[in-house]
C-alpha cells in the first residue's frame, strides 16, 4: 500500500526534523529556503511542502500595483473599455518584463 508507506515516511521525517530542532543541529543563520533545499534529500516530503510555502511573496505589493494599473486604465476617457480589453492591457503590461516573443 503506497498510502501507508507515504504516511510512515512522513511521520519519520517529522520525527527526524523535531529531533534536529531539539538537539540544536541546525545553523540559526541559514535562511529557511536554503535549509529546506539543502535538506531535501533527507526530508523529501517536508521540504516540498516548505518550499511551496516559502515561494509565496511576503507582500501584496504586486497585487496592489495590478489593481492600481487596472483602475487607472478604466478612468477618465476610457470608461467604456470592455473587460476583455482591460484584461488584455493588464496582462500585456505586467508580462512585458518576461520578453516573450510568439
Amino acid at each position: 500500500m503506497r498510502c501507508s508507506t507515504s504516511l510512515v515516511e512522513l511521520k519519520r521525517e517529522i520525527k527526524d526534523y523535531l529531533d534536529i530542532l531539539d538537539k540544536g543541529e541546525f545553523d540559526a543563520e541559514i535562511d529557511p529556503f536554503s535549509f529546506w533545499k539543502e535538506k531535501s534529500w533527507r526530508f523529501s516530503n517536508l521540504s516540498g511542502i516548505a518550499l511551496q510555502y516559502l515561494a509565496m511573496p511576503a507582500t501584496s505589493a504586486s497585487a496592489e500595483r495590478l489593481f492600481s494599473f487596472s483602475g487607472l486604465s478604466c478612468k477618465g476617457k476610457k470608461t467604456n473599455v470592455s473587460s476583455v480589453s482591460l484584461k488584455s492591457q493588464t496582462l500585456c503590461r505586467f508580462n512585458k518584463k518576461f520578453n516573450i516573443n510568439p
